[in-house]
């Protein structure tokens, strides 16, 4: 363990010694400002309180969203350091725990993302929108095979919209800031008719690129322009009958990210405005900035219906649908033709949970349905190198429709054994059938041909099947696939109350992600092997945990300990010409401890602090295929064989698994003479270094770093209004947030950013 790594560790044990004392002077000057009780939804059975259920589960509170400024789900990880968001290509990997990834178009993350309770399967409805309407954020840490099941094998997290309100209320945010930042939000809500209410909210949201285009007059990317909508309406049917249905959109229209950032010096094209990018990781050389044009609509019907004391009944019915056009942008390396990459997808799930309670054993059993439809649609050409000099270039035509059935069934009961101890079994059986259909034409032209005109000219039978979008006799693969996969996904654990604000557990649960085909697969394309499918992945996660109400309730601190066999671990690297390719990497480990304290030692202090330390391992990864750009970084090299460009990466650390995470926060309030209010607010983060791939290149990690956000807050004395001024990234570091592929072209954090809020509630 690194000096510094020892250094932050010493210092979060710092902040959990002194608690007791921070908390042993509260209990004189609290006055009642004890810690309040946290209601979460993770078991399935309804509202629980946080701190006597026996799971590891982090909440943010919609207050805390607001106060922090979290728009977006990669904003929640400066405020959990079990989170871990990183970039391949232009797809986000979400991690828990160390725990995550992404298998680009060809299968879903190992942390599923939910909607009041609907999963998402391409989630960018909420990886996208403002959370101006969220009641919390859930995050289910672990292995989360029973009650949540698909792809929820490293952890679930699930945001919760505001209910609809019972008396009328409306809220309108107003967010201005650097780099022409307009982020309007709104929400209004109440009654429409005898036990019926309903709620509106808006959010829109636009800034300029926080990318800098050294290339005059083409545009800067990483830019904002997108619009959200949700509603919801609550029905009372009747005293033991409730129905709520929820509708969203969003519109994105938009310079989305992009990856040409140089992190080393590149010498392959003599361009000189591309070369002066290095050293300046906010800066990009592209004549050509990506677009993305998508829009997003679901809706969802929940309805609740309770028979007696002993049994209700929850159906969760739910539709979503998903239409993006991705139009790639290019640096001045390389010249792009190519159509705007057209995805389509849909999506269809059924819920039901049976609530039980019978004397000492309470549970639900549950039914959950889940079908997909997902197309792909792809045609262009690339020219790649000197122009001058000749080039290498390639002709694609590619459409994909991978369908997916899911059906699960699974139960989580609990017994009391006595007024201070339980059990909990839980198990859940899932068939998954996963289908591709496939249609990919890929070849190249030889070097004198310097744009697709002159491709097709001297090709009268490409030009033919290219224009007639059919498919190129013998140069093409159509292919349909399918496949069904099951599993068993048990949980156990043993819970003790030890004292009325005291739980401690030990559990051992399993999850399992099913495995799946390459959406790239082409058996009659050379120089690109890819292969069809991958097999499925099975996670065993044994944790023992405590959770604690300290102090008369001014210190709470919940600890986990935690350990993960992972086998057939999934993992997607990029190949050949940038092509996501999923294999199985073997087997690995985590070994790993999260602390979360929140302490209100005096009157109008409040702090909190989270700590998550992992120590990972491949056990068995001998067949890493090595991204192009890092070949160079591991010739001689004993670990990598260069007839297969593939390193054996077998104890080496995991990609998206820091060994340290840490984040703070300090807030004071103060109630001034006149009834008027005054905050101060300031919050800490660090972030130990960071792998993006498993052969653990320092040219393609992210070092540690350490980020500053800060706010000041007032509301005039018996006023509606609140006037905010806030800043992120104070000290501007600039943070790899990943790589696509090439060590050469990092994916950067947002850089410095503040403006000032104006909130109003009625």
């Amino acid at each position: 363990m690194s000096h510094k790594i020892q250094l932050m560790t010493g210092a979060a044990m710092a902040v959990l010694a002194l608690a007791p004392a921070w908390a042993a002077h509260a209990q004189e000057s609290s006055n009642g400002k004890s810690i309040g009780d946290v209601v979460i939804t993770a078991t399935h059975t309804g509202a629980t309180n946080l701190q006597k259920t026996p799971i590891s589960v982090d909440v943010v509170s919609g207050a805390d969203l607001t106060k922090s400024n979290l728009r977006t789900l990669t904003d929640l990880t400066n405020a959990l350091p079990s989170l871990q968001i990183t970039h391949q290509a232009q797809n986000p990997e979400v991690y828990l725990r160390g725990v995550g990834g992404n298998n680009g178009n060809s299968d879903d993350t190992d942390v599923g993302i939910y909607l009041d309770g609907v999963y998402l399967s391409r989630p960018f409805v909420i990886m996208y929108t403002d959370f101006n309407d969220l009641d919390r954020v859930e995050v289910a840490e672990g292995a989360q095979g029973t009650l949540f099941g698909r792809n929820s094998a490293g952890g679930a997290i699930n945001f919760i919209s505001r209910p609809a309100p019972k008396t009328f209320q409306f809220q309108n945010t107003l967010s201005l800031g650097n780099y022409a930042l307009l982020d309007e939000a709104f929400s209004l809500g109440g009654p429409v008719a005898d036990n019926v209410q309903a709620s509106l909210s808006f959010s829109h949201v636009q800034h300029n690129g926080y990318q800098h285009n050294v290339l005059p007059g083409v545009g800067d990317p990483d830019a904002a322009n997108r619009t959200g909508v949700r509603g919801q309406v609550h029905w009372d049917i009747t005293s033991d009958i409730s129905d709520t249905v929820r509708a969203d959109y969003l519109d994105t229209n938009e310079n989305w990210v992009i990856s040409n950032v140089l992190a080393a010096p590149y010498t392959g094209y003599p361009d000189p405005l591309f070369a002066s990018t290095y050293g300046h990781l906010h800066n990009v050389d592209m004549n050509h900035v990506p677009h993305l044009s998508e829009k997003d609509y679901g809706v969802s019907n929940e309805l609740l219906w309770k028979f007696n004391d002993n049994l209700s009944l929850k159906s969760l019915t739910a539709y979503r649908t998903e239409h993006s056009i991705v139009d790639a942008g290019d640096t001045q390396t390389v010249n792009h033709s190519a159509l705007p990459v057209d995805v389509q997808e849909n999506e269809t799930t059924q819920e039901f949970n049976l609530i039980n309670t019978y004397g000492p054993l309470h549970g639900v059993l549950g039914y959950f349905y889940f079908k997909e439809n997902y197309t792909f649609l792809g045609q262009g050409w690339f020219v790649f190198g000197d122009p001058s000099a000749g080039n290498f270039g390639g002709e694609f035509y590619q459409i994909t429709i991978q369908p997916t059935e899911s059906n699960a069934v699974f139960f989580n009961e609990t017994y009391d054994l006595t007024k201070e101890w339980s059990i909990t079994v839980g198990g859940r059986y899932s068939t998954e059938k996963k289908g591709l259909i496939n249609t990919v034409n890929y070849f190249t032209v030889g070097p004198g041909i310097h744009t697709e005109a002159q491709a097709l000219a001297s090709n009268p039978a490409l030009a033919a099947c290219v224009n007639a979008m059919m498919n190129c006799p013998g140069l093409n693969y159509v292919g349909s696939l399918s496949k069904t996969f099951t599993s068993f996904a048990p949980k156990v654990s043993l819970n003790w109350q030890a004292t009325p604000d005291v739980l401690l557990y030990v559990s051992a649960s399993n999850a399992s992600k099913s495995g799946g085909y390459n959406f790239t697969y082409s058996p009659q394309v050379s120089g690109f092997p890819i292969p069809p499918g991958f097999d499925p992945e099975t996670i065993w996660d044994y944790e023992g945990g405590v959770k604690a109400d300290l102090f008369d309730h001014t210190l709470r601190l919940n600890a986990t300990l935690f350990r993960y066999n992972w086998t057939g671990l999934q993992f997607s690297s990029l190949v050949g010409n940038a092509q996501s390719v999923v294999t199985n990497a073997g087997n690995a480990h985590l070994t790993g401890l999260e602390l979360n304290v929140i302490s209100k030692p005096a009157q109008g202090w409040t702090f909190t602090g989270g700590l998550t330390w992992l120590n990972t391992g491949y056990d068995k990864f001998t067949g890493y295929a090595l991204p192009g750009g890092l070949v160079s970084y591991f010739t001689g090299n004993p670990r990598y064989t260069a007839s297969t460009q593939t390193l054996n990466a077998s104890g080496n650390q995991l990609a998206g698994a820091p060994s340290v995470s840490l984040n703070m926060t300090g807030q004071k309030d103060f109630n001034l003479a006149d009834g008027a209010d005054l905050f101060i607010r300031g919050e800490y983060s660090y972030v130990a270094r960071t792998f993006f791939d498993p052969s653990n290149a320092p040219i393609n990690s992210r070092p540690a770093y350490s980020l500053f956000n800060g706010s000041v807050g007032f509301s005039p004395a018996h006023s509606k209004w609140q006037f905010v001024v806030w800043g992120k990234n104070l000290l501007d570091k600039v943070v790899p947030s990943g790589s696509n592929g090439n060590p050469l072209e990092y994916y950067v954090s947002d850089p410095r950013t503040f403006g000032v809020r104006i909130n109003y509630t009625y």
